[in-house]
C-alpha cells in the first residue's frame, strides 16, 4: 500500500510539472504571436522612416549631373506689353489678399533665391526626391529651352508653358523644371513621379502671371492629360496684392477615366493651392526675411517626409532623433510590447516558484 501511494504521488508530481510546463509554453506562444507583428512594425517604423535600411538607403541623396545645375537668371523686369488674356476654362482654386506689392510677393515666393516653393513642396507637402532647377531665361524658339530633356509632355510639342496655357506666341519671362514623387492617395496605388514646368513674366501695371504644366510619369493613363494652373497676381489701391490661381486638367485623349481622374485631380490640387495660399499669409504675418537661396545650387535631391539629410541619422543623438520620428501608433506599440514582455516574465517568475 506505501509503495503504491509512493508511486501515485511521484505520477502527481512529474503531471503536475507537465501541466506547468505546459502553461508556461502556451503563455510564451501567445506572447510570440501577438509579439511579432508589434517588433516587425515598429522595426519599420524606425529603419524605414529613420534612412538605416534598403528604404533609406534607395532615397540617399546622390550627385546629379551638372547640367541640372544650371543658375537662375530670373530677376524683377517688366514686360513692355499689357498682361495676355486669360482662358475661360480654368476654374478658380485659391485666392487670398495680401499684405505685401508684387515685388515683394515675387520675392519670397516665386524668385529663384525663395527656399519658399522648396519648403511647401518638401516639408508641408511631403514629396520626395525633389528636383529644383534654376530660373532660365525663355527664348522666342521654344525647343531651345534648357531643360528639354525634363520628360514634361511639352518638349515633344516644342511649346512653352505660356503657349500651352496662354496661346501666347514666343512670350518671353523665366521658365524652369520641378520633378518630384507625390505620396500616393486613394484611388492611386503607387507615388507618382510628378513633372512640372514653370514659366512666369511681369506686364505693364505690375501684374505677374505664372503658369505651370504638369504631367505624371508612372501612372495609368499618363498619357492622356495634364495638370495646369494660372497664377494672376495683381497690385491693390492699398499696395497689397491679390493671387488667384486656376486650375484646369487638360485632356489630351478620350479616356472613360476621365470623369475619376478629374474630379480627384481638382481635389488634390485646390486642397494643395489652398494650403499654398495660407502659407503665404503665414509667411507674410511671421515677418520672416526671405532666406537667400541659390537655385544654381541646384538640384534638391532630398529624402521622403520631409527630406532628412540620412547623414544626420548616423550622427549624435541617434536616439532622441528616432524617438522624435517615430509615429505615435508605433510607440504605442513598442509600449505595448514591453508591457507583454514584462507580463510574461512575471508570470513565469510566478509558476517556477510553485
Amino acid at each position: 500500500m506505501a509503495r503504491e501511494v509512493g508511486i501515485w504521488l511521484r505520477d502527481k508530481d512529474r503531471n503536475r510539472k507537465v501541466v506547468k510546463g505546459l502553461q508556461v509554453a502556451g503563455v510564451g506562444l501567445i506572447a510570440l504571436r501577438i509579439a511579432v507583428p508589434i517588433i516587425k512594425s515598429a522595426a519599420r517604423a524606425i529603419f524605414k522612416r529613420g534612412g538605416n535600411g534598403r528604404e533609406g538607403e534607395r532615397r540617399r541623396p546622390q550627385a546629379l549631373p551638372t547640367t541640372f545645375g544650371l543658375p537662375n537668371q530670373d530677376q524683377w523686369r517688366v514686360l513692355d506689353a499689357p498682361p495676355p488674356a486669360f482662358p475661360s476654362d480654368y476654374q478658380e482654386v485659391a485666392s487670398t489678399q495680401l499684405a505685401c506689392n508684387v515685388q515683394e510677393f515675387y520675392e519670397r515666393f516665386i524668385s529663384g533665391e525663395s527656399p519658399f516653393m522648396r519648403n511647401q513642396h518638401i516639408e508641408v507637402e511631403q514629396q520626395y526626391d525633389f528636383i529644383y532647377r534654376g530660373w532660365r531665361a525663355m527664348h522666342e524658339d521654344s525647343s531651345r529651352y534648357e531643360y528639354n530633356d525634363d520628360k514634361n509632355m511639352l518638349a515633344s510639342s516644342n511649346e512653352s508653358v505660356f503657349e500651352r496655357v496662354l496661346g501666347v506666341k514666343g512670350s518671353g519671362g523665366y521658365g524652369r523644371t520641378l520633378s518630384f514623387r507625390q505620396p500616393k492617395k486613394p484611388p492611386a496605388q503607387v507615388d507618382a513621379e510628378c513633372v512640372q514646368r514653370q514659366q512666369f513674366a511681369v506686364y505693364k501695371g505690375d501684374v505677374l502671371v505664372l503658369a505651370t504644366v504638369m504631367n505624371m510619369l508612372n501612372i495609368p493613363f499618363k498619357d492622356c492629360f495634364t495638370v495646369n494652373t494660372l497664377w494672376d497676381v495683381r497690385p491693390t489701391l492699398s499696395g497689397g496684392c491679390t493671387v488667384v490661381i486656376r486650375l484646369k486638367v487638360h485632356f489630351l485623349q478620350r479616356t472613360i477615366m476621365a470623369g475619376i481622374i478629374r474630379v480627384t485631380t481638382v481635389r488634390d490640387t485646390t486642397n494643395f493651392y489652398r494650403r499654398m495660399v495660407d502659407a503665404f499669409q503665414e509667411n507674410l504675418s511671421s515677418q520672416a526675411v526671405p532666406t537667400r537661396f541659390t537655385a544654381g545650387s541646384a538640384v534638391q535631391q532630398l529624402n521622403r517626409r520631409g527630406g532628412v539629410d540620412n547623414n544626420t541619422y548616423n550622427s549624435a543623438g541617434v536616439g532622441r532623433q528616432l524617438v522624435e520620428r517615430l509615429p505615435k501608433r508605433q510607440f504605442r506599440m513598442l509600449l505595448m510590447l514591453f508591457v507583454l514582455v514584462g507580463s510574461v516574465l512575471h508570470q513565469l517568475s510566478v509558476r517556477s516558484h510553485q
